[in-house]
C-alpha cells in the first residue's frame, strides 16, 4: 500500500509535486473548491495564450531543430566534425577563446529559447486543462484560503514554479504595495498584493515576499486587468485578519 505524503511543502513557491497529496489529488480531480468555502479560481485567458503562441513557437524552433540537425550531420558526415576540430586546433589562443565564447553564448541562447518556449507551452496546456475542467463545473487551478494557510495552483509560472503554500502563522503581513514592473518596452509603477512571510533557511529565519497579480485569480466577473488587483488584496487581507475559520 502506498504511503500517503503528509509532509508540508516548503513555504512560498513550490512545484506541484511538492504539495501534500491531499491538495494534489483535489486539484487533479478539479475539486479544489471543495477544500474551502473561500476559493478563487484561476482566470482562463485564452486571448493572451493565443496571442503568445506564435512567440513561444518561434522560440521553440532553435532548440528543437538545431540539436537534431547536428546529430544528423554527425551520423551522415562524421568527417566534417573532424575537419572542424582540426580547424579549431589551428587557431591561436585569442581566436580559440573567441570561438569558445561564441559557442558558450550560443548555448546560453538555446537554453533561454528552450526555457521561454517551455514557459509558454506550459501556460497554454494549463489554460486548456483549466478550461476543460471549468466546462464540467470543476476547478483544478486557483487559490484556496484554508483555515491553516494558503495553497494555490497557478496557470502561469512565478519564476519556475506554478504552486505555492503559505501557512497562516508564517504570514507576517499582507501589503497593498506600489512597485515598479518591467514591461516589453518600458517599466511602469503598479499596485500589487504582496505577502510577507518568514521561513527557515540554514537555521535562521528569512524574510521573504510573494507578489500576486490580479489577473491570476477571478475575484469578480466585472473586474479585469489592473482593476482586479485591489479586490484580490481585499479578499486575502480580509482572510488573513479575520478570526473566522474556513471550512
Amino acid at each position: 500500500m502506498k504511503k500517503q505524503n503528509t509532509t508540508r511543502p516548503p513555504y512560498g513557491l513550490c512545484s506541484f509535486q511538492d504539495l501534500p497529496e491531499l491538495y494534489q489529488r483535489e486539484f487533479l480531480r478539479g475539486s479544489a473548491h471543495h477544500l474551502s468555502e473561500k476559493f478563487l479560481p484561476a482566470k482562463v485567458d485564452w486571448f493572451t495564450q493565443i496571442f503568445m503562441m506564435p512567440f513561444w513557437l518561434i522560440y521553440a524552433l532553435p532548440p528543437l531543430t538545431l540539436p537534431p540537425a547536428l546529430l544528423n550531420q554527425l551520423i551522415q558526415k562524421p568527417e566534417s566534425f573532424g575537419r572542424f576540430v582540426q580547424t579549431i586546433k589551428q587557431q591561436n589562443a585569442g581566436e580559440m577563446a573567441l570561438m569558445l565564447g561564441l559557442f558558450a553564448l550560443l548555448s546560453l541562447l538555446l537554453v533561454y529559447c528552450a526555457w521561454f518556449a517551455w514557459e509558454g507551452s506550459s501556460s497554454f496546456v494549463r489554460t486548456w486543462q483549466a478550461h476543460k475542467l471549468r466546462r464540467h463545473g470543476k476547478y483544478g487551478f486557483g487559490l484556496v484560503l484554508l483555515e491553516e494557510g494558503l495553497v494555490a495552483r497557478l496557470i502561469d509560472n512565478i519564476d519556475i514554479y506554478n504552486c505555492f503554500w503559505l501557512p497562516r502563522e508564517a504570514i507576517t503581513n499582507v501589503v497593498w504595495q506600489r512597485i515598479r514592473e518591467e514591461g516589453a518596452k518600458h517599466s511602469r509603477w503598479v499596485y500589487r498584493t504582496q505577502l510577507c512571510y518568514v521561513r527557515g533557511h540554514q537555521g535562521k529565519q528569512q524574510k521573504c515576499w510573494l507578489t500576486l497579480k490580479g489577473h491570476m485569480f477571478k475575484t469578480d466577473d466585472r473586474t479585469w486587468g489592473e482593476k482586479a488587483d485591489r479586490p484580490l488584496f481585499d479578499y486575502i487581507d480580509g482572510w488573513w485578519r479575520s478570526p473566522e475559520k474556513s471550512k
